[in-house]
């Protein structure tokens, strides 16, 4: 394991008043771990030798209801079967759409013979110990590499400036070296600090190498970044790792990826089976931290982070973070100039969630008016958000897909809830499933008061939304039935992919278009549904993965993952 702080906070007294200067310092917290060949994996991943010396291939930890000690299998030196799932080849007339269709099997006991004449590598379930709650096969993972842990593996500091308390002035460089109020968002990235610029790297303090700098923290070279959020187990580590199994080896130098962290209390505190994080701070406050499963009355929904409520220890939103971490991205400029003091050259922001991650993403594409940040399309920058697999999702307006008998078969109709189905959950259309004000959340959520009350109407929000760019990702397999809130359950389907099928409908009826889907499942798509102008470009496609579970590895390495979150969009 790796230790725990490489610093403390400074205490200085000026005037007789004490400020916090918030240094811009690297902490080092236990989210990852040391692999005996040599590297490091995040924790509760599974270290596999690789060809590279001093580096292993990490298999992802796919679910938290696994076992403490439960172990991928390693098939070659890239593909690996996470805990429940053997390496096996099989004849296949249909090959997969993911990555890993043509194995080569290596030392894995199986027979190779087989795997040349049509190399299709999968993990098979294990039929006597199946991991909790799937029942297919599926393809193999492709293992990620840390290949500079001195510099990945530190947890950043990103300062925020609350809205309650910054004026509009004040270059970016003015404001991260103001003392309070600054708050930091912890964050782990590929290229080291977001703050050092190419020519802040002599004064760095970090400890890498000066060679490990030149070629892995030049962000002069930077064109793509990807923004990746976590979902609920918080594990911000395997989020920065999987993305790296999605880029080329020729093109890491300029590709970022940026894993912020979104702290609860129990991470401050060493216990709980996957809070990986139990830093031991001295102080406890100088992160933003969340409040996740601790039960109160004010957060009547756990992960108060994926709905935009503010940290506990600051009035920030997660919304708020996320919009000043991409604003530095597209604009972080030198002071007098108009270039991009960090990233010159940085051409695609890519947000990408997965379940409560993915819940954050789309409430944050609708509710954000960071003004710095260019959705609309232009050519020199290219902002897209990636929601996959989210629980629930927040509607433009009162109607639902609701479910209706049509003679003996049952049907999606988009209408509004009757008087007895809202008289049994009244809160279906506030925050966080709809726009109404007055909701319980509203008092946590300050974040999306403000928004709306910027906002001249709920229909300019939706047409706003509809002219940015957000792909939705769907597993084919993620059908179990979710037996929460009315909110969800009553009022959007019984299990996440159908809710994906109903929402992207929901909005194809709103705008009267036809959202572009590999799906053939659109529902409600007829342009007579329509209730605003039909000349609204709705800039969201929908794409359904086959054969794909509830997992994040399978959904961002798949075809259509790999298209949303890196390649460019025609």
């Amino acid at each position: 394991m790796i230790s725990s702080l490489s610093c403390a906070l400074i205490l200085k007294s000026v005037s007789s008043r004490s400020f916090i200067f918030l240094l811009f310092f690297i902490a080092k917290v236990k989210g990852w771990k040391q692999c005996e060949g040599g590297g490091v994996c995040p924790d509760f991943a599974t270290c596999c030798p690789s060809a590279r010396p001093g580096v292993s291939s990490c298999i992802s930890m796919r679910y938290n209801k696994d076992p403490d000690d439960a172990k991928g299998e390693c098939c070659d030196e890239t593909i690996g079967c996470p805990y429940g799932f053997s390496c096996s080849v099989r004849l296949d007339e249909n090959p997969e759409v993911h990555l890993q269709s043509d194995w080569k099997v290596h030392g894995s006991g199986l027979d190779s013979s087989k795997a040349t004449q049509h190399r299709q590598s999968y993990c098979k379930i294990d039929q006597e110990n199946p991991p909790t709650e799937l029942f297919h096969d599926q393809p193999g993972y492709k293992m990620c590499q840390i290949p500079n842990p001195s510099m990945t593996t530190k947890l950043r500091r990103f300062p925020i400036i609350p809205e309650v308390s910054q004026g509009k002035e004040g270059t970016d460089e003015q404001q991260r070296r103001r003392p309070l109020p600054a708050h930091p968002l912890a964050y782990y990235s590929s290229h080291g600090d977001l703050f050092e610029c190419d020519d802040d790297t002599k004064n760095s303090k970090d400890e890498t190498s000066s060679s490990s700098l030149s070629s892995s923290n030049n962000k002069t070279q930077i064109r793509k970044a990807l923004v990746m959020i976590h979902g609920s187990l918080r594990n911000a580590d395997d989020y920065l790792c999987v993305a790296h199994s999605l880029i080329p080896q020729a093109e890491r130098g300029s590709v970022l990826i940026v894993a912020p962290l979104f702290l609860a209390p129990s991470d401050l505190k060493q216990k709980g089976k996957h809070h990986q994080h139990h830093h031991q701070f001295q102080n406890q406050t100088q992160f933003l931290y969340w409040q996740n499963h601790e039960k109160q009355p004010k957060y009547p929904i756990s992960h108060s982070w994926r709905y935009g409520a503010d940290a506990l220890n600051a009035p920030v939103s997660s919304y708020e973070a996320l919009d000043r971490l991409v604003e530095h991205l597209v604009s972080f400029r030198a002071p007098g100039t108009d270039t991009n003091r960090c990233f010159p050259n940085l051409r695609q922001v890519t947000i990408v969630g997965h379940s409560a991650g993915g819940q954050l993403v789309h409430r944050w594409a609708l509710l954000s008016n960071a003004l710095r940040i260019p959705w609309t399309i232009n050519e020199n920058m290219d902002i897209r958000a990636v929601v996959a697999n989210p629980r629930s999702y927040c509607y433009l307006n009162k109607k639902r897909m609701m479910m209706t008998m049509d003679g003996d078969k049952t049907a999606a109709q988009w209408k509004v809830p009757t008087a007895s189905q809202i008289q049994k959950c009244p809160d279906y259309n506030q925050w966080t499933w709809g726009l109404e004000s007055g909701g319980a959340l509203d008092k946590v959520v300050p974040y999306k008061v403000r928004r709306l009350k910027e906002i001249m109407s709920a229909e300019e929000l939706a047409h706003r939304y509809a002219s940015r760019k957000v792909l939705y990702l769907t597993g084919e397999y993620d059908d179990i039935e979710q037996d929460d809130v009315c909110g969800d359950r009553d009022f959007q389907g019984m299990n996440r992919h159908e809710r994906a099928l109903y929402y992207v409908a929901s909005l194809n009826a709103y705008f009267g278009t036809a959202t572009t889907s590999n799906s053939t499942t659109i529902l409600g798509a007829s342009s007579s549904n329509n209730t605003t102008d039909n000349s609204i470009l709705l800039r969201h496609e929908l794409h359904t993965i086959p054969k794909t579970p509830h997992d994040h590895i399978l959904m961002f390495q798949s075809a259509a993952g790999r298209r949303a979150i890196i390649e460019p969009i025609k």
